[in-house]
């Protein structure tokens, strides 16, 4: 069913107008994987979820130990998705209504319990994820490459993304790291700043929590924007 549906007339109109386009639009490709991974997603909880097979209980076992910041990363996707639906400039979470500002707001939790799918959708894509780098890992394993997979990881991370929504307390309001290029300091191209104290308080378990699951299956690590 799923390959009927990729053959559908919408989605291969989709594919023939992108390979006609001269530049790449990225908006449209990742509408395109979008559709596509909603309907595996949806087919796998049919055929897996909903019958507790030994794929289902790969995929529990993944979120289980991925802990909290799994299910607050796909939380926030959830809502951003919602709400931007309304309006386009709730892609940043600082401009969302006061009631969906803080991770642990009534309005928050009712979301999250009413949108328990979505939120599960995400953490699918993140297991997806991680199985092609396993997959990678396994590769570069058997040709014995002198240093296997190494990932890229950007020390600046967006200041209206999911991190900076789950972590609040670990930023500074105010101040912020120009990118190298952004002369108009446009602040959809600048760098948030992690306050120091914090990550000593807790022992930078927040630089733990960004380093450890980029070194499951990789090598070596490239740390970006250190300049």
């Amino acid at each position: 069913d799923i390959d009927i549906q990729f053959l559908s007339g919408e989605f291969q109109k989709s594919y023939y107008e992108l390979e006609k386009s001269e530049t790449t639009d990225y908006k449209t490709i990742f509408d395109i994987k979008f559709k596509k991974y909603k309907l595996i997603y949806d087919s796998f909880r049919a055929l897996h979820i909903n019958n507790n097979t030994i794929k289902a209980e790969r995929f529990y076992t993944f979120i289980n130990n991925q802990g909290e910041n799994l299910h607050k990363w796909s939380l926030f996707r959830a809502l951003q998705d919602f709400l931007s639906s309304e309006d386009p400039k709730y892609i940043n979470w600082h401009e969302w209504p006061k009631a969906y500002q803080y991770t642990d707001s009534e309005a928050v939790l009712v979301f999250e319990k009413n949108n328990s799918e979505i939120i599960e959708f995400y953490k699918f894509l993140q297991w997806q994820a991680c199985i092609e780098f396993e997959s990678l890992n396994r590769v570069s394993f058997r040709k014995a490459f002198d240093i296997g997979i190494c990932t890229d990881l950007s020390l600046c991370i967006d200041a209206n993304g999911a991190e900076t929504w789950m972590n609040q307390d670990y930023f500074a309001d105010k101040a912020h790291v120009k990118l190298e290029g952004n002369d108009n300091f446009d602040t959809t191209n600048y760098c948030p700043v992690v306050l120091p104290d914090k990550l000593s308080e807790s022992a930078y378990s927040h630089f733990i929590d960004i380093i450890w699951p980029n070194m499951i299956y990789s090598d070596a690590i490239n740390l970006t924007n250190l300049d």
